[in-house]
């Protein structure tokens, strides 16, 4: 049972996070846009140095972002990594759960390895003017696969957290024979001597 708790916990930290890394770095870059859009910027700076302004912006908010990215990767490896454990010493084991956490931490670990250094350099190179036509588009595809494996990695995430929250067997007997669970015939005694 405690199992089941750390795992709902780890795996509730790990989705709201990913929830919060992706507002966060959308933000950044909406905050560089909004400061260059502002009506002092507009009125203080030449057409050049509006675009110098704009890649100094847009190079501390894209080297900020690839920080946060990567301190939150770190995050993810060590959650996955719990998780696995969690996952693989109970005595219960399920079928889905240590499977998906094994996966989810795959997907972290490409992401982490593989997927992100190669977006960091790329956008770093567009910052900078010295990409290629052929840079943008194998950034379009790094792109894709990480949001891809992001919402591979999502849906393992709600289906462990489905998982872990329900007691799927009480469900299914207490359905199966019309009667109320264990737990639910304990809440209604508690109820009646309260």
């Amino acid at each position: 049972m405690h199992n089941r708790r750390v795992a709902a916990a780890i795996i509730g930290a790990w989705l709201m996070g990913s929830v919060l890394m992706w507002v966060t770095l959308r933000q950044s870059k909406g905050n560089v846009e909004r400061t260059l859009n502002s009506v002092e910027t507009l009125a203080t700076g030449s057409v050049q140095a509006r675009q110098d302004s704009r890649r100094v912006f847009e190079r501390g908010a894209l080297l900020l972002n690839h920080r946060l990215a990567r301190m939150w990767e770190i995050v993810q490896l060590a959650l996955g990594g719990t998780l696995v454990a969690s996952s693989l010493l109970t005595v219960h084991r399920s079928r889905l759960v240590a499977p998906s956490a094994i996966a989810m931490t795959a997907i972290v670990v490409v992401q982490t390895f593989l997927v992100a250094p190669a977006i960091r350099d790329l956008e770093l190179q567009s910052i900078g003017g010295a990409a290629s036509d052929t840079d943008f588009q194998y950034l379009g595809l790094f792109y894709g696969t990480h949001q891809i494996l992001q919402a591979i990695k999502i849906l393992l995430g709600v289906a462990i957290g489905v998982r872990v929250i329900v007691n799927w067997h009480t469900w299914r007997h207490a359905t199966a024979s019309g009667e109320p669970s264990q737990a639910g015939e304990k809440r209604m005694k508690r109820r009646r001597r309260a």
